[in-house]
């Protein structure tokens, strides 16, 4: 479970940042038009990322028929739960501290709204003062563990190629209908909260990496870093040993026994690897590779901007989802191409910082930006300190930040320990 690709790592930096903007607009009356698209993008990437990566996570069981679905859900509900549940008890203190403070009482309706919330169904409620209650972004939890469910199903749906297609095809003519009979709050539920029609994003996200997975030439330039390529697409890493048993001593055969090359052979081999017009040939192989690279980049950023940009444009059903189904596909099918390799391909220091450090904080940062937000709003406003945009933008993420940090060391650290106690119990 441990294929990673620092390049969709970075990918969902950029979109927890895209996130932090579109609800910082809310703080903020006059930037509130430019950031507007950019959290309808990123939720949609998110969902298709959600259905790519988990396919990726569990490659290698899905390969070997050992693929265990209950395990799978299991193991993600134990990743999101943590974080939901101090959440939900933090914004829980702070609206009862708030509800008392104005001498208010709760009613029941506050307590049925609070345990759908605790039990992550508020995205199954139409009424957007349920569905955004307490933690405002926990609805995606909420839509998450219902596609999670619907993994195996989709999984064995979606390896038939016909079938997966109609399927597809008619899930979307049902969401375009809903999209053009509907309007008001109930178009906002059904297009962007409603579980059933992120069945979509997730779907495309699954069927990405089955795309990526069977990608001829990537599957060459894997085989060339890394070793055997397998009928999925993945790779098998050549040893270390054979490596340098190849450098020494020269192929191996079928039989295990090796030809010797020349000795001039020999020092090409421990030296260059190649020489001559074979090395003249891989250096022009690798210049247009980086340029196809380069611009299927600049191709896809493009396509970004533009569906952000006719955001605004077009009707409000296509602005919910569909208009950026095409871009955040692109996206993700770019990024996982161009993952390794020269070119602008989003690695060297900056992924690897991202991968990292950032990459791991992604979900507490996701969870307790809204807090952080609001904290630092009334903060801001009893200390009577004013502040430009342009310095409460990155004054505001670096708190986020640090509180994303704190939430995510508390929860690691917890689990450790918990572990820690679990065995000497045992052992004991």
């Amino acid at each position: 479970m441990a294929n990673r690709l620092k390049g969709l790592d970075s990918l969902r930096v950029i979109l927890m940042v895209m996130i932090f903007l579109h609800h910082f607009r809310f703080y903020d009356n006059e930037i509130a038009t430019p950031f507007e698209p950019l959290g309808s993008f990123a939720v949609t990437t998110f969902f298709m990322l959600s259905g790519f990566c988990l396919c990726l996570a569990y490659s290698d069981k899905l390969q070997q028929g050992r693929l265990s679905f209950r395990g799978v859900f299991a193991r993600q509900t134990r990743k999101i739960l943590p974080y939901h549940l101090t959440t939900f008890a933090i914004c829980l203190l702070y609206t009862s501290a708030y509800t008392f403070e104005n001498g208010k009482e709760i009613s029941s309706q506050d307590v049925l709204t609070s345990l759908q919330n605790l039990f992550l169904l508020q995205s199954w409620n139409p009424h957007k003062e349920v569905y955004y209650s307490l933690n405002s972004v926990s609805w995606f939890l909420s839509d998450i563990l219902f596609l999670y469910l619907c993994f195996p199903v989709l999984l064995y749906i979606l390896r038939k190629k016909a079938a997966g297609r109609a399927v597809l095809m008619a899930t979307v003519a049902a969401y375009l209908a809903v999209a053009f009979s509907t309007s008001g709050a109930w178009q906002e539920y059904l297009l962007y909260i409603c579980p059933p029609f992120r069945l979509i994003d997730f779907s495309l996200g699954i069927m990405l990496y089955m795309a990526v997975k069977t990608a001829p030439k990537e599957r060459q330039k894997d085989f060339l870093r890394n070793g055997k390529s397998d009928s999925l697409g993945r790779t098998e890493a050549i040893p270390k040993e054979r490596q340098e048993d190849f450098l020494r001593n020269g192929k191996r055969d079928s039989l295990g026994t090796t030809k010797t090359p020349p000795g001039e052979r020999q020092e090409q081999l421990l030296g260059n690897g190649r020489s001559g017009s074979r090395d003249l040939s891989r250096q022009g192989n690798n210049r247009a590779e980086t340029w196809k690279r380069t611009a299927a980049v600049v191709i896809t950023l493009a396509a970004v901007a533009v569906s952000l940009w006719f955001y605004s444009l077009l009707p409000i059903p296509l602005s919910y989802d569909a208009l950026f189904w095409i871009p955040s596909a692109m996206t993700i099918y770019v990024l996982s191409l161009v993952n390794a390799g020269g070119g602008v391909s989003l690695t060297g220091k900056v992924t690897d910082v991202f991968s990292k450090y950032l990459a791991p904080l992604s979900m507490s940062f996701y969870m307790i930006h809204p807090m952080a937000l609001t904290f630092m709003d009334l903060a801001c406003q009893r200390t009577g300190m004013s502040l430009d945009y342009v310095f409460r933008i990155p004054l505001y993420l670096f708190c986020t930040l640090i509180m994303a940090w704190g939430l995510y060391l508390c929860i690691t650290r917890f689990g450790k320990m918990s572990t820690i106690i679990k065995r000497l119990v045992i052992h004991s």
